[in-house]
């Protein structure tokens, strides 16, 4: 993640936690749709699930680099295959949907 991604787009701050011991003391908590407070959830090694943790102003980086196509692996994001019906495919690790005429990806 470091080598790929994070140091040749300067994503300063980006890291993925194994386990919620390994969370630094900015990361917000989670809560329920209640608003109870929840236990971490770091992935326990499957950090591109959602394990992923940065500051919005890294993510926003991210973000343009995805958007510009500067990002590596940006090839990834194009569909290679339909996933689940007619408008919906699914790319190397992406999925892609059609909505009103604009691809979400």
């Amino acid at each position: 993640m470091h080598e790929r991604l994070a140091t040749p787009l300067r994503l300063t701050g980006l890291y993925a936690p194994g386990t919620p011991g390994e969370l630094r003391a900015t990361a917000l908590p989670g809560r329920s749709r209640r608003g109870r407070l929840r236990a971490p959830w770091t992935g326990e090694a499957v950090a591109p699930a959602g394990g992923l943790r940065a500051p919005v102003t890294t993510l926003a980086g991210l973000t343009a680099a995805l958007l510009d196509g500067s990002a590596p692996g940006t090839p990834a994001l194009d569909p290679v295959a339909r996933f689940s019906g007619r408008a919906t495919r699914i790319g190397a690790g992406w999925i892609t949907l059609r909505v009103r005429e604009r691809d979400v990806t």
